[in-house]
C-alpha cells in the first residue's frame, strides 16, 4: 500500500446531502486545523490538490461514496457493529484506499460522535491540541505528515459512557470570561466550549445556571 501523506493538497469530504450537520462542522474544523499546520490550499507553489490524499468521512449509512467503495469490497464495517449487528458506542474506522491511482483514506463512524473523533484523530495525527483554541497552543508548521499504520485500524469503544464538562461556580471564572469574549454565556460562546468539548472526546455537558438560560441560549 502505498504511503498515505498528509498536505496542504489533502481534501476532506464529507455528504453534503445525507452527513450530520455535526459532522460537517467538524469536518470544517478539521479542513482548519490542516491549514494550521500546512497552509492554506493553493498558497504555495507545487500544491497539487488534484493528486493530494482525499479524506472521505462519514457515518455509517450517510455516505453513498463510502457506501460503493464498500460494496465494491474495498472497505468494511468490521468493528463497527457489535455481535447483534448493532452500530457500536462512539467508535470510527479508518481505512487506506488505492483507486485507479487515487489516495484515499476512509473515516466511518458507528455513529455520529464516533465520525467526528475520527476525523479529529486526523488533526491530533497532524500535531493538533485539543486546546488549540484555549490556551494558545498552536500547532507547529510542517510540509507534510505520513500516516503510520498504527493510525489504521478501528478505535476502541469508551470504557466510560459519559463524559463530559461541569461548569460549576461559573463566576467569576466562567461569567467574566464569556462576558467579556462574548458578551455572556450565550451560543457564540457555547460554541466553543461545545468545540472543546468534543475535542476532549466528551460527549456531555453540565451548562453554567446562574443568570443564565441555556436552553434560550
Amino acid at each position: 500500500m502505498r504511503t498515505m501523506i498528509i498536505s496542504q493538497n489533502t481534501r476532506i469530504e464529507c455528504d453534503e446531502t445525507y452527513e450530520y450537520e455535526g459532522v460537517r462542522i467538524v469536518a470544517d474544523w478539521v479542513r482548519k486545523d490542516l491549514q494550521r499546520v500546512f497552509g492554506a490550499p493553493g498558497q504555495n507553489p507545487g500544491t497539487d490538490l488534484e493528486n493530494g490524499v482525499l479524506v472521505l468521512a462519514g457515518t455509517m449509512g450517510k455516505n453513498r461514496t463510502l457506501q460503493r467503495l464498500e460494496e465494491e469490497g474495498q472497505i468494511s464495517r468490521n468493528g463497527l457493529l457489535d455481535d447483534a449487528g448493532n452500530p457500536r458506542w462512539e467508535v470510527y474506522r479508518i481505512d487506506p484506499v488505492l483507486q485507479d491511482g487515487k489516495a484515499i483514506i476512509t473515516i466511518q463512524g458507528s455513529d455520529k460522535r464516533g465520525t467526528m473523533y475520527g476525523l479529529l484523530a486526523l488533526s491530533e495525527l497532524c500535531g493538533v491540541s485539543p486546546l488549540v483554541n484555549w490556551s494558545d497552543a498552536m500547532p507547529a508548521r510542517l510540509s507534510q505528515v505520513s500516516c503510520p499504520d498504527s493510525f489504521f485500524g478501528v478505535s476502541k469503544e469508551p470504557s466510560v459512557r459519559y463524559r463530559g464538562i461541569f461548569i460549576n461556580d461559573e463566576w467569576p471564572a466562567f461569567g467574566n470570561w464569556a462576558q467579556k469574549r462574548f458578551g455572556g454565556s450565550n451560543a457564540d460562546c457555547y460554541a466553543e466550549v461545545f468545540e472543546l468539548l468534543i475535542r476532549l472526546r466528551g460527549n456531555y455537558l453540565w451548562p453554567a445556571m446562574w443568570k443564565s438560560n441555556f436552553s434560550m441560549d
